[in-house]
């Protein structure tokens, strides 16, 4: 710290700093109620950024507060350590009462926010004239800078547990309002609370199992039941989950086998009648609250502030933003961070889905991929241990769920063509973590032909 610094409590910006740390000097049994509130960037003043990371630091160590340990640490921070004491001396002076920091750490808050975005202004128009920088990047830097200033806003409160209390009597009134958005599957909605408000869903399997069809065939339900639904396909381009979903839509309720499937429609052979039918199905479902992403490849920055940009959309409708699903993580661009290290991406992935959930106050539905180690093996029925860089999903999610079937094996084996024939239209969910409910296996029937999953009969 630059000798300079210690001059700083002569400037009027560092007024509100003063008092605020002065407080927590003066009256630290309140440093452990906001250690995890305050950022110590938020401090324009060194000195202060300085104190406040001492303080907040020992406060959640359990170290309890004394002004010499606040000293000497403070000290080994100065360049003139004789002129540290007269700092503490003048900022604790400063101290306002506690009961009025409320206001005065929200505005501290806001000051860092524009100073953030007066930087990150400056860096854009830096990054936009020089043509050695490639402009995606700089949009998708700008992107991580703001996401990172926005994020800051819509931090949690923290609540009295009489308050929750409150919030829980009030779903306990009204159960059905308080559960999510309706997956259109009763054995589902029953298993995991339907597409929960706020929770991350991990939804994995190999190739060919079926988890687009899966996904696309109960978002299809939610946005029919008026739930908006953002879809990010970054496999499939926009024409294919158009085509999918009216081969769902025609399929029905009654499971018509000869309803056009949605590879001949994507390709356009068919015939008179079943085009006029198609036609049909478009005009019924343009007005769902399904909106299509069909960028080849975003970052989870870019994720989020579209995210955003569609829910403002929605509620211009009057319609609410009640699940966004991303297909499929392997797809997400890393930001580079981690570059090379595929745990770590898949963990900066998976935790950007889960704060996205919270901040929006949806369900994020996200698809992966499983390991080829579980083709190696007799028993293929997946386990947590097969998803690709599983630590942070496994711990991220509130659900995670597998789709398997065994047709997908059986199809190949001609001692086994009855087999194959009898489990054709069985898909097996197996629900492995559910952080609010029970685990456990479900069967569904499942057309893939069509995009299809249905409640088994006798189920609904």
């Amino acid at each position: 710290m630059t000798a300079a610094l210690a001059h700083s409590a002569d400037h009027n910006e560092s007024t509100l700093e003063f008092n605020i740390i002065g407080s927590f000097i003066m009256s630290p049994e309140s440093l452990m109620t906001y250690a995890d509130q305050i950022d110590a960037e938020w401090f324009e003043d060194e000195a202060c950024a300085t104190l406040w990371t001492i303080m907040a630091n020992q406060a959640r160590e359990g170290l309890v507060f004394s002004w010499s340990s606040l000293l000497a640490e403070f000290e080994d921070h100065m360049e003139d350590r004789k002129l540290a004491s007269k700092m503490l001396a003048h900022i604790a002076a400063m101290a306002i009462p506690v009961g009025l920091i409320n206001g005065s750490i929200d505005y501290l808050k806001k000051r860092w926010m524009r100073r953030s975005l007066r930087e990150i202004a400056s860096e854009i128009q830096v990054n936009a004239n020089n043509p050695q920088y490639r402009p995606k990047d700089a949009v998708t830097d700008a992107i991580a800078a703001l996401d990172r200033v926005q994020s800051s806003s819509t931090s949690a409160r923290a609540l009295t547990l009489g308050a929750a209390n409150t919030k829980l009597a009030k779903k306990m009134e009204d159960p059905e309002a308080a559960a999510g958005a309706s997956t259109g599957l009763k054995a589902l909605d029953e298993k995991v609370n339907a597409f929960a408000r706020g929770e991350l869903f991990v939804l994995a399997g190999r190739p060919g199992m079926g988890k687009s069809a899966f996904a696309l065939s109960t978002l299809r339900n939610t946005a029919k039941l008026g739930h908006g639904v953002l879809f990010f396909s970054f496999e499939m381009p926009e024409t294919e989950v158009s085509a999918r979903m009216v081969s769902d839509e025609l399929y029905g309720q009654d499971r018509d086998a000869f309803a056009p499937s949605f590879s001949l429609i994507n390709k356009g052979r068919l015939s008179p009648d079943n085009k006029a039918r198609v036609i049909s199905k478009f005009e019924e479902t343009e007005e769902l609250p399904f909106i299509i992403e069909p960028s080849p490849r975003l970052t989870m920055a870019e994720v989020t502030a579209r995210s955003r940009e569609k829910k403002a959309a929605l509620q211009s409708r009057g319609i609410e933003l009640e699940v966004i699903c991303i297909d499929h993580l392997d797809h997400v661009e890393p930001t580079g961070r981690y570059r090379g290290n595929k745990v770590e991406e898949v963990a900066e992935v998976s935790n950007a889905a889960r704060a996205l959930a919270k901040e929006l106050n949806c369900c994020v539905l996200l698809l992966s991929q499983l390991n080829r180690s579980v083709e190696s093996r007799d028993d293929k029925r997946p386990r947590m241990s097969d998803l690709r860089n599983s630590g942070a999903l496994e711990q991220d999610a509130h659900v995670v769920m597998f789709v398997y079937r065994d047709y997908q094996y059986l199809k190949d084996d001609p001692t086994a063509e009855e087999d194959a024939l009898a489990a054709k239209n069985d898909l097996d969910l197996l629900i492995k973590k559910n952080r609010n409910g029970e685990t456990g296996d479900i069967k569904f029937h499942v057309s893939i032909a069509h995009n299809a999953v249905r409640d088994r009969y006798g189920s609904a």
